[in-house]
């Protein structure tokens, strides 16, 4: 009879790279009592438009949802939801209207947003300002996302009530940030507007953090208005943790005046992890709110939107950079050195330029730790600016430009969370020896963690997001220190990767020379 000799291959598999998580984003805010969704998180929203009956169509968040939605399907959306304050008061504004039509007309009455929620009101000649205020309050309500209910003061029984009402639809310090503007001119029509103010008592951010103590967000979108120091302490909190990776950026508007911004006290955080994105307040006859006429939740909303899409493996995003670079039309973990500034944000108004920041203004903003979004050189779109943080001073108080460009804390975040999960995957069950390896054991000693190591910073160095060539590998293994103890089975490690930085100035002399 045969004799067969009995084989054995075990099938294992290949090591490789660990890629970066996935990018999440938690939006924060307020449902209305037609939404469905239960108070707290709400995880993985859809793309599919269900928010408007999760939070109520016309809430807080489904405002901030639809336009997260409109520009990032993408990245994966999460919601903490919040009802409003047992002891919410909603905020209020108005519209004032005076006089006959001595022509025919149009006027176009925006609360809310100017791409949202812009109403389109005609007056025939001798029309009063009544049938003005009655038709604004029949086009407010049949709005299917309306920010406010209108009120016409009771125009109908009492001719001649010439004011139109507005309450925000969530209470809270929302409501506060609703632009108004009338755009337009009817003659024997006048007008003036009187912002939304009021609005009070924000629901209680007890548990908010304690109950996403577990996940991890690299976007978090906090209200305007609400208690910035609670989200500073969590951002803190995640920047450095141990034996894990949580940080994340937190982004909330603000809407004020540069020189109030600047010289503000109440608006330094020194949070290298913080974003202010702030919009110029006007407060004309004809106009209340920011410049940008868009509520400051909905502009963080799209900007958490695109930052996560740049970030996201494959996404496409050639509609929104300006570069043409063939390597840089798709998400990743590469683009988080690309330079934010001339990024479009599509969905927002240009603003007029009487009403917009000045360029000093502009400086000054960002030397204070404030980001904005701007409109291009052609005032045809919206882009992004210089984003910075709110990070000013190192703990001493002496200025500390470290972590003052959120491409600095991106690139750093990448870095880190990069060499965490390959050094966790690679070193998951390894032998730590002082003396040589042994071939075909998991083994490791200094000699072949710092080789590892190098081989990491190459692979970031190819994603442009550390200098490449060698002399930044001969810099990156000249500053790389590496101790191990066999006793205590430990390997304690210094590295200081040379980042790539972002064009941001360019200088140059130009000398008037002729022919001779």
């Amino acid at each position: 009879m045969a004799t067969f000799t009995s084989v054995t291959f075990n099938i294992i598999g290949s090591p490789g790279t660990s890629a970066l998580q996935e990018q999440k984003v938690l939006m924060i805010g307020q449902k209305t009592s037609a939404g469905t969704a239960s108070v707290g998180l709400n995880e993985n929203i859809p793309s599919d438009g269900s928010a408007n009956s999760l939070f109520g169509t016309k809430s807080m968040l489904a405002h901030m949802t639809r336009s997260f939605k409109e520009l990032n399907t993408k990245s994966r959306l999460d919601a903490y939801v919040f009802n409003d304050h047992a002891s919410g008061v909603a905020a209020t504004g108005s519209i004032t209207f005076n006089g006959t039509a001595t022509e025919a007309g149009v006027l176009t009455v925006v609360v809310g947003s100017e791409r949202n929620n812009s109403y389109e009101i005609s007056l025939a000649v001798d029309d009063a300002s009544d049938t003005l205020v009655t038709s604004l309050v029949a086009a407010i309500e049949a709005d299917a996302f309306a920010m406010v209910s209108a009120d016409d003061g009771g125009v109908v029984a009492n001719p001649g009530h010439n004011t139109i009402n507005f309450t925000a639809l969530n209470d809270g310090s929302f409501g506060n940030e609703i632009p108004i503007r009338v755009y337009g001119s009817i003659a024997g029509i006048t007008f003036s507007t009187a912002p939304f103010t009021g609005g009070a008592n924000d629901p209680a951010l007890t548990n908010l953090f304690t109950d996403i103590t577990r996940n991890t967000y690299q976007t978090i979108i906090f209200p305007t208005g609400w208690d910035t120091q609670t989200l500073v302490d969590e951002l803190d909190a995640r920047f450095n943790v141990s034996n894990n990776v949580k940080s994340g950026i937190g982004f909330q508007g603000v809407v004020e005046l540069a020189g109030d911004l600047i010289d503000e006290p109440a608006y330094e955080f020194n949070c290298k992890s913080l974003v202010f994105l702030a919009n110029r307040a006007i407060s004309w006859s004809d106009k209340e709110g920011g410049a940008i006429v868009e509520h400051p939740d909905v502009i963080t909303s799209q900007v958490a939107a695109l930052r996560a899409l740049r970030l996201t493996d494959d996404a496409n995003l050639t509609r929104y950079l300006t570069t043409t670079a063939p390597k840089d039309q798709f998400g990743g973990a590469h683009l988080a050195t690309l330079p934010y500034a001339n990024t479009l944000m599509p969905l927002l108004p240009v603003p007029k330029i009487s009403d917009f920041y000045t360029d000093d203004d502009l400086d000054g903003l960002t030397d204070s730790g404030f980001s904005y979004v701007l409109p291009n050189g052609a005032r045809n779109a919206m882009v992004m600016g210089d984003f910075v943080t709110n990070y000013l001073t190192d703990n001493a108080g002496n200025p500390d430009d470290s972590w003052k460009y959120l491409n600095t804390v991106d690139a750093e975040m990448v870095i880190r969370e990069f060499f965490f999960n390959n050094y966790k995957s690679r070193f998951a069950q390894t032998r730590l020896t002082g003396g040589d390896l042994v071939i075909g054991r998991d083994m490791v000693n200094a000699g072949s963690i710092r080789a590892f190591s190098i081989s990491l910073y190459k692979n970031l160095a190819d994603l442009g997001i550390v200098e490449s060539g060698d002399e930044a590998v001969a810099d990156f293994d000249e500053n790389l220190s590496i101790e191990v103890s066999v006793r205590e089975g430990s390997a304690t490690i210094y590295m200081a990767p040379l980042l790539v930085g972002q064009l941001r100035l360019v200088i140059g002399t130009i000398q008037v020379k002729f022919s001779s």
